[in-house]
């Protein structure tokens, strides 16, 4: 019973491959990607911080605050303030 039941349930480290390959875990990988996908948006479109965390599968402005906080260490409203690109002087997309 014990040895159908450790095979059954993955084992601790199991995306340590995956973690090795990329130098992150799937998790973490996701994070990025969702990031980055959030500074593109607040770079260049008009859209609110709460519509781009639900674009981007943050959930809310919340878990998105705390995910640019800790990676870029800065709030995604002030992130938006210094790079958008109406701040360089160009008109911003509507998307």
């Amino acid at each position: 019973m014990s040895e159908r039941s450790s095979s059954s349930t993955p084992k601790q480290g199991a995306f340590a491959p995956a973690k090795e390959k990329a130098g992150r875990t799937p998790a973490k990988a996701v994070e990025v990607f969702r990031l980055e996908a959030a500074r593109r948006l607040l770079e260049d479109s008009a859209r609110n911080v709460d519509q781009i965390a639900g674009l981007c599968g943050f959930g809310d402005e919340e878990r998105m605050r705390v995910t640019f906080q800790r990676h870029l260490g800065v709030a995604p409203r002030d992130y938006r303030k210094r790079f958008s690109t109406a701040a360089r002087g160009q008109p911003k997309v509507k998307a």
